[in-house]
């Protein structure tokens, strides 16, 4: 299922990764969900940049729930409501260094 996600810095959750990413509102998943997917990605982009990528539901061995990036599918920037671009590449960002947005 396609679903529109926001990235967003992590205020006192438990995990070591400072910018998360979480589904817009309107979609058929709360905000307060949680996705996992690439770490390059999430820092690569100012935090509130938003994105259209393919994902799972997924439940862990606790019965939580949260949403997992569907591997090798190319996932879309939005920009002012419109796909700006479609990447893949930041799965390869060591190699590639820094890039400017």
């Amino acid at each position: 299922m396609f679903v529109i996600v926001e990235t967003f810095l992590n205020q006192g959750e438990p995990s070591d990764a400072h910018y998360r990413i979480r589904p817009v509102e309107g979609q058929p998943f709360p905000t307060t969900m949680r996705v996992q997917c690439s770490r390059a990605m999430r820092q690569a982009f100012p935090l509130g940049s938003r994105f259209r990528m393919l994902v799972q539901l997924v439940e862990n061995k606790t019965g939580g729930k949260f949403l997992r990036e569907v591997g090798n599918e190319p996932w879309a920037r939005i920009v002012d409501s419109k796909v700006f671009c479609q990447l893949n590449l930041l799965k390869n960002i060591s190699k590639l260094g820094k890039f400017i947005f």
